[in-house]
């Protein structure tokens, strides 16, 4: 048995504050009993080879973390770590979203396009399908790459793009194919921290940014970052209603959290999506131990970061009575 075969998933039902956790055999939950497609079978088989890539590259207190953000197996990913990034407000790191896909499929246009505009966006298109498809095909991540893709189409046919005409034609698609995914917790979450981020992108980010370009071009560079970090500020914003009533959660430390994050994550991303990549090439596979030295590092700080967030006496509020949810949102729109 090999070592991806040795490891094992935790499932857990919260129901009431009260933990079931169960242990299983990785791979004990797909269904054998229907014979998988050939698309599902090569897909299925090339996720469990980079996982295994992974293992090799990656070190074993971060191999986890990677593999979840990557390719969205948590099956490594310890439940010490899942609490830690819970209570600093950072669950939706560990899950594959818009962030993730939007920050790779930047860097990987962004690469080709001194190349050719058009050629790069082809390639971002190709990339962004083949991606949905490996990491199975999350509601979250589909709803982000149909955005995309309808993004790369755009510029294909030099058309103008509309966040929100894209967002409606998301839901519109998933909907046509299976109506029940407009009572997913996910997607509802992916589709507010998106309309978010587009509705109050004029007066948060716009300002910002007309604040940026009035400064020297030195000062401009460092306060680029920020950006990123007022992105998330607007996700969290839209949120924080749907975090009070479903999960009758709210997180202190969160905004604040988000500002490494926002800073850590594209070179987390970058960096194993390229050691992973250098790995999976047998010729090459020696020399992916650099850029997964840099992924290892950087994931071992940002876990600390978290780990010291969520560390605070209240990082994590329990809020189970409505005067406890009036006061936390009526103070966040004060705020």
């Amino acid at each position: 048995m090999d070592s991806l075969e040795k490891t094992y998933q935790q499932t857990r039902c919260l129901s009431a504050g009260c933990f079931l956790s169960a242990t299983a055999p990785a791979g004990m939950f797909r269904d054998d009993t229907v014979k998988a497609g050939f698309l599902e079978s090569m897909f299925f088989s090339l996720r469990n080879k980079i996982l295994k890539v992974q293992q090799g590259v990656f070190h074993r207190s971060t191999v986890g973390f990677i593999s979840a953000i990557t390719l969205g197996d948590r099956r490594m990913l310890s439940d010490d770590v899942t609490s830690v990034f819970r209570r600093a407000g950072m669950s939706h790191v560990l899950a594959i979203s818009g962030m993730h896909l939007s920050i790779l499929g930047q860097i990987l246009f962004l690469l080709l396009k001194f190349w050719n505009e058009r050629k790069a966006a082809a390639v971002a298109f190709v990339f962004t399908l083949f991606y949905m498809t490996l990491t199975g095909i999350e509601r979250s991540v589909v709803r982000a790459g149909i955005m995309a893709m309808i993004l790369y189409f755009a510029m294909l046919l030099f058309q103008d793009y509309d966040a929100l005409t894209s967002v409606g034609a998301a839901c519109l698609i998933m909907c046509l194919f299976n109506p029940g995914v407009a009572a997913d917790t996910s997607l509802q979450l992916s589709l507010i921290s998106t309309l978010g981020i587009i509705v109050l992108n004029k007066p948060i980010i716009g300002r910002f940014e007309a604040f940026r370009r009035k400064q020297k071009r030195f000062v401009q560079k460092l306060l680029f970052p920020l950006n990123a970090f007022l992105v998330s500020i607007c996700a969290n914003i839209a949120l924080i209603p749907m975090y009070l009533y479903v999960f009758k959660t709210f997180s202190t430390v969160g905004i604040f959290a988000n500002i490494p994050a926002a800073l850590l994550m594209p070179i987390i991303l970058f960096f194993a999506f390229f050691a992973t990549l250098i790995g999976c090439c047998p010729i090459i596979s020696g020399a992916a131990c650099l850029p997964g030295f840099v992924a290892d590092v950087s994931t071992i700080l940002f876990t600390r970061i978290c780990r010291w967030f969520a560390g605070f006496k209240y990082a994590l509020i329990d809020i189970r009575f409505p005067f406890l949810s009036l006061w936390v949102l009526a103070t966040a729109v004060l705020l």
